[in-house]
């Protein structure tokens, strides 16, 4: 059984609270999870959360607040941008299915990728990754009998394996620096937890050490001879 594999050198750009852990992925007091729920669409999601933060009543539609659309309502969006189509393709959960974190990219199709957990028939908590394209990623930490710190969230964030490179994030932004300038690529991903505290911020220190990396030191100009 994969799973309680510690980071093996915690480092972090920002403070976090690498030993917390969520009560439950399940809470039934939560009025912030309950609107959410499982909202599928990148777009949608960031509609309700500003509306959730900055306490404003006046939700959208109820359609739009359905975890996955209806196939047409779907097609009119993406004809409105493609952005709008981030994270609707999304395959569709499970029974008791949660979301407990997401990367998001600002590409073109607005990308998404999720990670989330289950509870199965032999009473632990299951997880899995899963994107809009069928991709098959391999996880070092597959179930758990109590939800994962967050120390080991992010160590399944990094080490989850899709592509050519093992992460979830800095492979993708590595990919587009290729093509782009760094500092042109600061927004460009983002990780989000409404579970983890800090996760997002974590992921934003990150990205952004890695981006600074990439941009070359001036060099002094040479003093001119008195």
């Amino acid at each position: 059984m994969a799973r309680r594999v510690p980071l093996s050198s915690p480092s972090s750009p920002q403070a976090l609270d690498l030993s917390f852990c969520p009560l439950t992925y399940w809470p039934d007091d939560s009025v912030r999870l309950a609107l959410l729920g499982n909202i599928q669409g990148e777009a949608r999601r960031r509609i309700l959360q500003e509306a959730l933060d900055s306490g404003d009543s006046d939700f959208p539609p109820e359609a739009l607040l359905q975890p996955v659309l209806e196939p047409e309502l779907r097609r009119l969006l993406g004809k409105i941008h493609p952005m709008f189509m981030g994270g609707e393709y999304l395959p569709d959960y499970l029974p008791e299915e949660v979301e407990i974190a997401r990367v998001a990219m600002e590409s073109t199709t607005a990308d998404v990728i999720s990670i989330r957990a289950f509870m199965a028939a032999d009473h632990l908590i299951h997880y899995r990754v899963v994107d809009e394209y069928e991709t098959e990623f391999s996880q070092s930490i597959t179930e758990s009998p109590t939800p994962l710190s967050t120390e080991e969230l992010i160590h399944l964030i990094d080490t989850a394996d899709g592509h050519d490179e093992p992460g979830l994030v800095l492979p993708f932004l590595a990919m587009n620096a290729q093509y782009d300038d760094p500092e042109n690529l600061r927004d460009f991903i983002s990780v989000r937890s409404d579970f983890y505290p800090g996760l997002g911020s974590h992921y934003g220190g990150i990205t952004d050490a890695y981006l600074d990396s990439l941009i070359p030191e001036e060099e002094p100009e040479d003093e001119e001879d008195a």
